[in-house]
């Protein structure tokens, strides 16, 4: 009977692991990724840092949307949700967290990296 349960507990762990793995939709792009996307797929970056970090330093072809305004600002400033968008933050950590919010509200073509400095 022990055996039957465990069997049962992991074929619904991989069940679920699978469903999560199939509907991510976004990822990680390193550095090079994000020019290519930039210059040959028009995609949007938006930079989700602070404002005084963003102005630091920042790409002048990037959007300043800080994540706490994300919600509130992306779907007013990019009305098409299949256009393909680059998040960037200086660690991935909050251009993650937008990607995540971004797949919530639906938007199909998401990247996120951590290059915000360097591109």
């Amino acid at each position: 009977m022990f055996y039957i349960v465990l069997l049962f507990i992991i074929t619904i762990i991989l069940l679920s692991y699978l469903y999560i793995s199939r509907n991510i939709s976004y990822q990680f792009i390193n550095e090079k990724e994000v020019i290519s996307h930039i210059n040959k797929k028009d995609a949007i970056l938006i930079d989700v840092r602070t404002l005084s970090e963003w102005k630091q330093k920042h790409n002048p072809r990037s959007i300043h949307i800080p994540i706490d305004r994300l919600v509130f600002d992306i779907e007013r400033l990019i009305p098409d949700k299949k256009q393909p968008i680059i998040f960037c933050c200086k660690r991935s950590i909050r251009s993650q967290a937008a990607a995540i919010i971004a797949k919530r509200l639906k938007y199909k073509n998401i990247f996120y990296t951590g290059y915000c400095n360097s591109i």
